[in-house]
């Protein structure tokens, strides 16, 4: 298992765009619907998704921060079983 990408939530895009571009990241792609979401790597497998979300309500999970961490996962272990009993203690 490794991690694929971080995503974080972001209010100013463009200001941590060009952030995390001084770092050496590179855009892969820029979208947007009800969220823009702009995908960057680091050319060594490292993965960053920039969210910016439309709506803002200050009462919504979609504040600034952390919003999911996505791995790639071996088809030959069984992560769900791991997930599972980590949510049962």
């Amino acid at each position: 298992m490794r991690i694929r990408h971080v995503a974080i939530v972001v209010r100013d895009m463009e200001k941590m765009l060009a952030f995390y571009q001084s770092l050496g990241f590179e855009v892969l792609s820029d979208t947007t619907e009800d969220v823009r979401i702009i995908k960057l790597h680091d050319g060594n497998g490292a993965g960053l998704e920039l969210l910016r979300y439309e709506s803002q309500s200050e009462n919504s999970l979609r504040k600034k921060g952390i919003s999911h961490v996505a791995f790639t996962v071996d088809p030959e272990n069984n992560y769900l079983e791991v997930v599972k009993e980590a949510n049962n203690e």
